[in-house]
């Protein structure tokens, strides 16, 4: 399980992605708006490549499937974060993730 940090947004006080990731190939990204209300639980699937890059593959809501699927990858880095990589959803730079203490 993978968090970022709270980032701006500017329908609520801010948004804080969670992705898990299941040993079983089963996706979840959680993104809490900080408002005490909104909450976006988002499923799929994922894949680790032979180059080590993982594709995600968000397939709908807990409730909803998607018309269109949303992929995007995920590397893990020197220091043992994960960059989430869409600059559609994730802007250039993409969404650092560390690891949550168990």
């Amino acid at each position: 399980t993978y968090q970022s940090e709270i980032m701006p947004s500017a329908a609520s006080p801010g948004v804080q992605v969670t992705m898990v990731f299941g040993e079983d190939g089963a996706f979840q990204a959680v993104s809490d708006y900080m408002d005490g209300e909104t909450v976006i639980v988002e499923v799929g699937t994922w894949q680790q490549g032979d180059d080590g890059i993982v594709t995600v593959v968000i397939t709908g809501t807990e409730s909803e499937v998607y018309d269109q699927p949303t992929e995007f990858t995920v590397e893990e880095q020197e220091d043992g974060s994960l960059l989430a990589v869409n600059p559609v959803f994730f802007g250039d730079e993409g969404l650092s993730l560390t690891l949550l203490e168990e």
